[in-house]
């Protein structure tokens, strides 16, 4: 049977760090696909940033690293100590979406603006909300609490939003009803405030109207997350 690495602890996904970072080395974020680790008993990795994944495996100097997954899609948000060649190689993967490391509180700029919701909404990740004010560390919250809902949603349901058909513009009174008591029960279990949900929102209006509701946390000495 396939494993899928989920948490479901009330409020908050448990971001686990391996080792301490040495020396020389920075903690990055990217969203990478989630592969399947056979070796393992059959558990999802994060692609590039699992020993599992060889020979895609960046060999890194400390190990420690801290991994959320989009609920049963296959993505993971990852942060990793890495050097900088490490990072390099990472971030050079057609696949794999990485954020400026060292000042996330930079703000999003115009000219990466539109490769970065392109890119987020190709995973599922609603992005039309970002404009050239918001930073990274923003959009990196954001995509850490929708992640932990999809967590929640696995854990309670066994399944994905996304199944049956469901895009990021679904209307809510599109859904069936079941999916619908399950997203409240979600939300329920998460003391996340439905009361604004009207009939025509979209998933992508509602995962935005209940993602930022979680409160921020600290991810491998990183405030605000």
């Amino acid at each position: 049977m396939m494993r899928w690495l989920v948490c479901v602890c009330l409020g908050l996904f448990l971001w686990v760090p391996q080792t301490v970072a040495q020396g020389g080395q920075v903690v990055n974020f990217y969203i990478v696909p989630v592969v399947l680790d056979d070796a393992h008993g059959e558990v999802h990795v994060p692609k590039y940033l699992s020993p599992s994944t060889t020979p895609n495996w960046v060999t890194t100097t400390g190990d420690s690293t801290a991994v959320i997954h989009y609920g049963r899609e296959n993505i993971a948000l990852v942060a990793a100590n890495l050097t900088p060649a490490e990072h390099a190689s990472v971030a050079a993967q057609p696949d794999v979406l990485s954020f400026p490391a060292g000042n996330l509180d930079a703000p999003v700029s115009d000219i990466n603006l539109a490769a970065l919701q392109a890119a987020l909404e190709g995973v599922k990740i609603p992005a039309g909300w970002i404009n050239g004010t918001h930073t990274y560390r923003e959009v990196i919250r954001f995509t850490r609490q929708l992640f932990l809902i999809f967590q929640r949603y696995l854990g309670q349901h066994g399944e994905s939003l996304f199944d049956s058909g469901v895009t990021l513009t679904t209307r809510w009174n599109q859904l069936p009803v079941g999916v619908r008591e399950k997203l409240r029960t979600v939300a329920d279990q998460l003391q996340l405030d439905t009361s604004a949900i009207t009939q025509t929102m979209t998933i992508r209006q509602i995962l935005r109207l209940l993602g930022p509701q979680l409160p921020s946390v600290t991810v491998m000495g990183i405030p605000g997350l």
